[in-house]
C-alpha cells in the first residue's frame, strides 16, 4: 500500500481549486470548516462570531486562488497562517475601534418621558455649542461631524490620525459636558 502525503495532496486540491474545480474546493472547505468555526469562536464571545467566520471563509477563498505551488510552501500551512493573522488583524481593529468609539458614544437615556421630548433644532444646537468655550479647531471638527462626516472622513481631511479625532472629539464631548448651557439644552 502506498502512503499518501496530505500535505502534497492538499497542495494539488489547492491548485485544483484555483483553477476552478467545485470538487476540489469542496473536499477543502470540508477538512478547514472545523478549524475555521473554532478559530472564529476564540476571539469572539458575542454575536461577531457569525461575521467573523464568514471574514474567514472569505480569506480562505482568497487564499485558494492566491495560492503557487511553486513557492514551495504546503498549502495546509499557508492557509493556516493566513487565516490566523487575518483573524488576529481583524480581532484588534475591532478592539481599538471598540475602545474608542466605546469612549465617545452616549450611554442611552432610560427615561420612559425619552419618546415624548423634543429633538433641538440645528440652529438651537448651533446656538447652544457657541456658548461652549471651543477652540476654532475644535468649532471646526464639531461642524463637520453634525454635516454628517464620519472620524474617518474627518481623519483623512484633516491629514491626521483617526486616534487623534477620536481624542479631539473626546476634548470636545468633556468641554461640552462641562458647560452650563450645554448641560440645560442637552440634559434637561
Amino acid at each position: 500500500m502506498q502512503k499518501i502525503d496530505m500535505n502534497d495532496y492538499f497542495d494539488e486540491l489547492a491548485v485544483q481549486a484555483g483553477q476552478g474545480s467545485p470538487g476540489a474546493k469542496e473536499v477543502l472547505c470540508r477538512h478547514f470548516r472545523t478549524y475555521i468555526h473554532n478559530l472564529a469562536r476564540s476571539c469572539y464571545h458575542s454575536r461577531d462570531v457569525e461575521d467573523a467566520e464568514q471574514d474567514l471563509w472569505v480569506c480562505f477563498l482568497e487564499c485558494l486562488l492566491l495560492y503557487e505551488k511553486k513557492r514551495k510552501i504546503h498549502f495546509r500551512f499557508y492557509a493556516l497562517t493566513y487565516l490566523k493573522w487575518k483573524m488576529l488583524n481583524f480581532y484588534r481593529s475591532r478592539k481599538v475601534d471598540e475602545k474608542y468609539i466605546g469612549e465617545l458614544t452616549e450611554k442611552p437615556c432610560l427615561s420612559s418621558g425619552l419618546e415624548k421630548m423634543q429633538e433641538l433644532t440645528e440652529k438651537e444646537t448651533e446656538s447652544v455649542l457657541e456658548k461652549c468655550p471651543l477652540s476654532r479647531k475644535q468649532r471646526f471638527m464639531v461642524k463637520q461631524r453634525l454635516s454628517g462626516k464620519s472620524y474617518k472622513d474627518m481623519a483623512e481631511e484633516s491629514r491626521e490620525s483617526l486616534r487623534n479625532i477620536y481624542y479631539h472629539m473626546g476634548r470636545i464631548q468633556a468641554i461640552c459636558a462641562g458647560t452650563r448651557e450645554f448641560q440645560e439644552s442637552f440634559f434637561a
